[in-house]
């Protein structure tokens, strides 16, 4: 690349003196007179993720994609390049897109620590915890000596209340890095759902001895602290909390109530009565006391009103949600039963319980979609995907829909997207291969038809389809 173009550091008068060295050696040397392809790219890639964390820098986030997917033309075999594009695109809350360029990271680098602890934390975005843990527990065995693989691990233990399993892998964690405060304030969360306090306090000092700006621990502290009736230790990392994380909405909770205690009520009030218009019902009771302590009984009297009215609201909602999951389940059954509009009117009576419920709006198109509906159907599952974007049922019956709409590129899309959030959706990779075929691309069809079969070995459509496909075209 010339020295006027080349994205570096360089000043003009080291590329003069560099250009005068090449001619000087033009005639012993003739090997430096030119950069090499393979010279001009690295240094193309280079100056590419330069121009990206300098945009990312920036915030200038659609432009730090855009020179990244350039550096990772020049070079696709660079998984770091995918990995920071991965995570970039989950610091912008794109986990689909994410999961993509891990995944690319790994093709390009099995053995990729960053991209395969990227790639569960995606995985866990859209929802897919199994496939969370199956990359984690591969991560594991790949890197023995890592602890931040078990952290993942013990962390979605405590998620799904395996309390005794997260025991184990984070004392393991701590045991291979003890430095690892994460792996302390996962540690300390066990202690304290096991009610070992005195234990959970003793991970939490280190913790934030070791990461003192980690809100989580102090607020963590705080809440034990409280429990415990200390209440100007409790205050004082309470103030922490908000302190390093001024919108955290628990530890606001937490440190109003911890000010009601001790009578400064002034100051819960003025934390709390922002709050209160799109307030829940928790917060709205906590603001009640905090009139009251501050000696304004009209302003209690008013919100202790709007508490009830909230609870009550509340309550209902979630009771209609559960009973709207519950008929759309029913309803499933009966269409699959051919009892069409049996199925109807149950879908009729959830949506009216819960119109956005996306149990019951997916359930709905498909009925519309068997009828020969299709613009129903699609409205229908919009509705669905607008409650849960990343549910792979979701996303497959708008393949579906767009695919019979004589959209095949958006159906395509959709289907990917659809394997991507789930790599184990058969019926997906189906429809991925009849799609390319369709369009003539004989060799990704047959992939993705292969893939299908894999995954669903019995299914006697897939079978049939590969052997078809396989036959007709020499």
């Amino acid at each position: 690349m010339p020295c006027a173009t080349r994205l570096s550091k360089r000043s003009l008068a080291a590329c003069t003196r560099l250009a005068l060295a090449r001619v000087i050696c033009w005639s012993l040397l003739p090997v430096y007179a030119a950069q090499t392809p393979a010279q001009t790219d690295s240094a193309s890639v280079a100056g590419l993720l330069e121009q990206a964390r300098a945009a990312l820098r920036g915030h200038r986030y659609e432009e730090t994609v855009t020179l990244y997917h350039r550096a990772m033309e020049l070079d696709p075999r660079d998984a770091s390049i995918h990995v920071e594009l991965g995570q970039l695109y989950e610091f912008m809350n794109q986990p689909v897109e994410a999961i993509v360029a891990f995944r690319r990271a790994l093709d390009a680098d099995p053995q990729n620590e960053r991209a395969e602890l990227g790639l569960s934390d995606a995985y866990r975005k859209v929802f897919n915890r199994s496939e969370a843990r199956r990359v984690l527990e591969e991560a594991a065995r790949q890197h023995p000596q890592s602890a931040a693989p078990l952290v993942g691990l013990g962390e979605m233990d405590i998620e799904s209340q395996g309390y005794d399993d997260a025991l184990k892998r984070l004392q393991q964690a701590l045991r291979l890095n003890p430095a690892e405060a994460t792996a302390r304030i996962d540690l300390a969360t066990v202690y304290q759902a096991r009610g070992q306090m005195d234990q959970a306090l003793r991970e939490l000092n280190l913790a934030i001895q070791q990461s003192p700006r980690a809100a989580v621990a102090f607020y963590l502290r705080a809440s034990i602290y409280a429990d415990r009736n200390d209440d100007a230790r409790a205050l004082e990392d309470a103030r922490k909390v908000i302190e390093l994380q001024p919108d955290n909405q628990r530890g606001r909770a937490l440190l109003a109530k911890i000010e009601v205690r001790v009578h400064e009520c002034a100051k819960a009030v003025a934390l709390l009565g922002p709050e209160a218009a799109r307030a829940g019902a928790e917060t709205l009771y906590l603001l009640a006391r905090a009139y009251e302590c501050d000696g304004k009984q009209d302003l209690a009297r008013q919100t202790m009103t709007q508490f009830a009215e909230r609870s009550r609201s509340e309550h209902s909602s979630q009771q209609n949600k559960m009973q709207a999951d519950y008929l759309a389940t029913r309803a499933g059954e009966m269409a699959r039963g051919n009892q069409l509009t049996a199925a109807l009117g149950l879908l009729n009576q959830a949506l009216a319980k819960d119109p956005e419920n996306g149990k019951a709006n997916a359930q709905l198109a498909k009925i519309y979609y068997s009828q020969g509906e299709v613009g129903k159907a699609r409205e229908a599952v919009a509705r669905a995907l607008k409650t849960s974007p990343y549910q792979p049922d979701y996303l497959y019956v708008l393949g579906r829909v767009l695919e019979q709409q004589g959209d095949l590129p958006g159906a395509l899309s959709i289907f990917e997207k659809t394997v991507e959030v789930d790599p184990g959706e058969s019926d997906a990779y189906y429809e991925i291969g009849m799609v390319y075929l369709k369009t003539n691309d004989r060799a990704r069809g047959l992939e993705a038809l292969k893939r299908a079969v894999q995954l669903a070995p019995d299914d006697a459509d897939y079978r049939a389809a590969l052997k078809k496909a396989e036959g007709t075209w020499p």
